[in-house]
């Protein structure tokens, strides 16, 4: 039985904290996954146990398996990260048009009113 766990961290930690999942995965396929196979190819060739060998090569895809769900999370964090990132540069974004679209009107407003002024 497998059990989700979530923890909070800041958002400019998120892609280091991601890096580290995906490093874990990378370990777990470069140091553990070789000697697995090695042991199950051992068993059958060798010593011609092919009952250990299912079991070992049982038990990697059961590690296949579970790196997936790990590499899916990552997946998962980094398309909540970049929505959150574009939600709060949108959000910057339009704090900043409002001024400038005030300054705009304002100048527009002078204008009318300066050539409303001459034209008297």
């Amino acid at each position: 039985m497998k059990f989700k766990v979530a923890y909070t961290v800041d958002l400019e930690e998120v892609p280091n904290e991601l890096n580290k999942i995906l490093q874990k995965v990378k370990n777990t396929l470069t140091d553990k996954f070789p000697d697995q196979i090695d042991s199950a190819c051992k068993e059958m060739i060798v010593s011609q146990n092919f009952s250990n060998a299912y079991s070992i090569i049982q038990k990697i895809r059961e590690n296949i398996l579970s790196l997936d769900h790990t590499m899916e999370d990552c997946m998962e964090g980094m398309t909540q990260y970049v929505e959150v990132h574009n939600s709060l540069a949108a959000q910057d974004k339009e704090e900043t048009e409002p001024e400038d679209s005030v300054e705009e009107s304002s100048v527009l407003e002078e204008a009318e009113q300066q050539v409303g002024d001459e034209s008297k």
